[in-house]
């Protein structure tokens, strides 16, 4: 590094070093729905998927995006996951022997929210399927 280099490095750590840390990393506002994708913790879900989603919450997850298949996937999707999932440790997956209704009660009660899933069919009617079973009530998106 030569000397340039080294001073204008310098000047702007110290420059940013004057900011706040908030401004720095993060805005608390914009953290306001943390999110996870339930694929990262299948195990905890399969040995108690209503346990799993109250943990979540209480750890300040606020939104979650499931993996299917579900109940309305194609039956090639359900058949790729029937071929992987020996492989994998765990076979829960999609609504994890729950309903639709089953799903959007745990998730109602833990404040948490699905904006969105993977899916294999075609997209105006898994939104309407996924609006009316999971989404609140009172959501107009």
């Amino acid at each position: 590094m030569n000397r340039r280099n080294f001073i204008n490095a310098s000047a702007a750590l110290a420059t940013l070093s004057l900011l706040e840390g908030n401004t720095l990393f993060a805005n608390p506002a914009m953290l306001s729905k943390v999110g996870i994708q339930l694929f990262s913790l299948p195990k905890v879900l399969e040995k108690g998927f209503n346990g799993g989603i109250q943990m979540l919450s209480k750890m300040g997850y606020r939104e979650i995006e499931m993996y299917g298949p579900f109940p309305f996937s194609t039956q090639a999707a359900i058949n790729r996951w029937a071929k992987v999932t020996p492989s994998l440790g765990f076979s829960g997956s999609g609504y994890f022997g729950n309903t639709a209704a089953q799903v959007r009660a745990t998730m109602d009660e833990n404040q948490i929210s699905v904006p969105s899933i993977p899916t294999s069919k075609p997209c105006e009617r898994v939104w309407a399927n996924w609006r009316k079973r999971l989404m609140p009530s009172d959501s107009n998106t």
